[in-house]
């Protein structure tokens, strides 16, 4: 829901409470942001739900990328256009962004790269020997009439 302040997954996490010294229960659950007024003391809990790795700051480690095949943007959904070029790949987890959404994506990157495709990886390529095989050549086929030499 906070995009922005680049804790993925941290809304659900954070818990704001504001103090009423007029309720018999002083501190009183935020639902959202409407509910705090001027003059409020709002106070942020962290839910026992949250690691420490929910606050790692982990960015991206982003550099120009050449597709192979259509790719599409893992911030907002639509292709990279282009012959050359197109986009963004992070060489951490392979998530793929248009330059125009580079400002914007989350501190997040996992480091692990998800299933990949063989189209747009540049490098070696796998290749498995295949046994030497035990059968003869097929013979060519003789036209009808013909003489074969011996």
């Amino acid at each position: 829901q906070f995009p922005e302040c680049g804790f993925f997954g941290m809304y659900d996490k954070i818990l704001l409470f504001r103090h009423d010294p007029t309720s018999s229960n002083i501190l009183q659950r935020l639902a959202t942001a409407d509910e705090i007024q001027e003059g409020d003391l709002v106070e942020a809990v962290l839910s026992a739900l949250a690691t420490q790795e929910d606050f790692q700051i982990r960015p991206h480690a982003l550099y120009v990328h050449s597709y192979k095949a259509p790719a599409f943007c893992d911030d907002c959904g639509e292709m990279l256009w282009g012959l050359v070029r197109q986009g963004l790949k992070c060489e951490g987890c392979g998530l793929n962004y248009h330059k125009r959404c580079a400002f914007k994506i989350p501190n997040n990157c996992s480091g692990r790269k998800r299933r990949l495709s063989n189209v747009s990886l540049p490098g070696p390529t796998l290749s498995v020997a295949r046994p030497p095989s035990t059968e003869l050549p097929p013979l060519p086929l003789e036209e009808p009439g013909s003489v074969t030499p011996c």
